[in-house]
């Protein structure tokens, strides 16, 4: 029988080679994870530098959605490449992409917009939003580049528009042409206006295209574009000028409407207590600032806005029957001008003698030209109208 002194003395001497080991043990699983772990580190680290040195097609469709967790399907969730062989864990959620989106319409509300030469902007109208088969695209240029030199070119560069129903081409334009209802070049601006009516029972998607203009112009565009199923929000006359000119002077003239008694009196009624009618005058020729617009109500307004001429208005029946009546100073003598009746729309439609409507976009009617006289007004080689044959005076004649 050993001796107790010894068996404890090797007792203590196997309790240390068991811890040994076990320290031992720990520290190699410890180098090893270690290693594993910056040898993972600077793999992903070298994947990942190649994989963002690879760049990818844009148009090929290498993104997948990614659902929740759970499986379930959530567009909200945004996209990752759809590479077989990384595990989800490893990629991450990714945010959505930069928006490049379309513009959502609203029925018979404007969406007013700038655009720069050579782009394309988008829209559309969901389906849920119009109430009918049928809808009307409509658009007016607001503003528009400008000559560089003092004798500008007689073309002014207009916008395009471009319309599909058809979800395969949800950014119709001149480079995206499939599936569209409107020609493949487009509606072009006329004047600042453009319309179209479609039937479709899907949504609808629009398209709005800016020229890259030739080196004698300069700066962008501004436009407003509306979708309504009532009828066009942006409507333009070419029957009629709708208005009578009474006479001129050598610096104002005075005009009339037609005999708007012949509508309802319910609408006579509310215009005498809120004309919509207004009347600009630019000059004739290709300096007219309106030149390229002359269809769009906002180019009117705004370029009126800039002129000198001031133009007072009122509802009068001193020619028979109930007219709006206009008188422009400021004219300049032995000028030849353009002018322009418009009507203002708002959340009642404007029914005009004839069966025209106004919407809210309103209406501009077809331009005509005048004359003002070179002397004064009783200067008698410039004989007054017959509607005039007792009064010379212009200004006595519009009684405010």
């Amino acid at each position: 029988m050993l001796p107790l002194s010894f068996t404890a003395a090797q007792s203590k001497w196997r309790l240390a080679r068991v811890l040994a080991a076990f320290l031992l043990l720990s520290t190699s699983t410890y180098l090893h994870s270690r290693t594993s772990v910056i040898a993972a580190d600077v793999a992903a680290a070298s994947l990942d530098a190649v994989i963002r040195a690879t760049p990818l097609p844009a148009e090929q469709d290498i993104l997948v959605r990614l659902g929740p967790d759970n499986g379930d399907d959530d567009v909200s969730a945004g996209y990752a490449p759809d590479f077989g062989y990384f595990d989800r864990n490893l990629l991450g959620r990714q945010e959505p992409q930069a928006p490049d989106v379309a513009d959502e319409l609203v029925d018979n509300v404007t969406k007013e917009k700038e655009i720069l030469p050579g782009i394309s902007q988008f829209f559309v109208l969901k389906r849920g939003q119009s109430p009918g088969d049928r809808v009307w695209i409509s658009a007016n240029t607001c503003r528009q580049p400008i000559a560089n030199g003092t004798e500008p070119p007689k073309n002014r560069p207009q916008l395009d528009m471009y319309v599909s129903t058809s979800p395969n081409n949800q950014k119709p334009g001149p480079t995206s042409i499939d599936d569209l209802v409107t020609p493949p070049s487009g509606i072009l601006f006329d004047e600042g206006f453009a319309s179209v009516d479609v039937d479709a029972n899907s949504d609808i998607y629009i398209g709005i295209h800016a020229p890259n203009p030739e080196k004698d112009w300069t700066g962008s565009w501004s436009y407003e574009i509306a979708a309504s199923a009532s009828g066009p929000y942006h409507s333009y006359n070419a029957a009629n000028p709708f208005l009578y000119m009474i006479d001129t002077d050598s610096d104002s003239a005075l005009f009339i409407t037609y005999n708007l008694n012949e509508t309802n009196i319910t609408d006579a009624n509310k215009w005498r207590d809120n004309n919509p009618f207004s009347m600009f005058a630019f000059e004739v020729g290709d300096q007219s600032n309106v030149k390229g617009m002359e269809r769009s109500l906002c180019a009117l307004k705004s370029e009126f806005g800039n002129s000198t001429l001031n133009t007072t208005t009122t509802i009068t029946t001193k020619f028979g029957g109930e007219k709006a009546q206009f008188y422009i100073q400021g004219l300049k003598k032995g000028t030849k001008y353009n002018g322009f009746l418009t009507v203002e729309g708002g959340k009642d439609v404007v029914r005009l003698p004839g069966g025209g409507r106004v919407r809210a976009g309103g209406m501009v009617f077809q331009s005509f030209e005048f004359d003002t006289k070179v002397g004064t007004c009783t200067d008698s080689t410039y004989p007054a109208t017959t509607l005039t044959a007792s009064q010379n005076n212009l200004a006595s004649f519009f009684s405010i």
